[in-house]
């Protein structure tokens, strides 16, 4: 019997993502399914079901890790960030000002609101007959 080809470009693509030590077990069991599949139900099906299952393969286990020489910190970046932050408001002390004042004020008139709209919806919860009463 003569065996078909699966198609290549999944194939590479297994093999880009896939971690090296796991790779030749994962493709060899994929290329048992695939010729399987091609007995069953056919090349076309087949091509579809080995799509499917080296979509599904992509998950964090399997996946190989990009190769970075030097680990990615934030830590300078979000400092940066603050000093600036700190900068602009120092500098521009009116405004700022203004603006923190202003935020203030929204964020206390919503705590307000929240809380009279609480009270009036949990107002007389405790009577017996409170469908009544309405």
């Amino acid at each position: 019997m003569k065996r078909s080809a699966p198609p290549r470009f999944l194939l590479r693509f297994l093999k880009g993502f896939c971690k090296p030590e796991y790779h030749a077990d994962i493709e060899g069991d994929l290329l048992e399914f695939y010729e399987r599949r091609i007995a069953d139900t056919g090349r076309t099906r087949a091509n579809l079901l080995l799509f499917k299952d080296v979509l599904f393969l992509c998950r964090p286990g399997i996946i190989r890790s990009a190769s970075i020489h030097q680990p990615i910190t934030n830590n300078g970046m979000i400092k940066s960030y603050f000093i600036m932050g700190w900068r602009n408001l120092w500098k521009s002390k009116l405004y700022s000002s203004l603006n923190v004042l202003g935020l203030t004020f929204g964020i206390v008139c919503f705590l307000l609101i929240g809380l009279y709209v609480y009270d009036e919806l949990t107002f007389d919860d405790q009577h017996a007959n409170e469908e009544c009463q309405q």
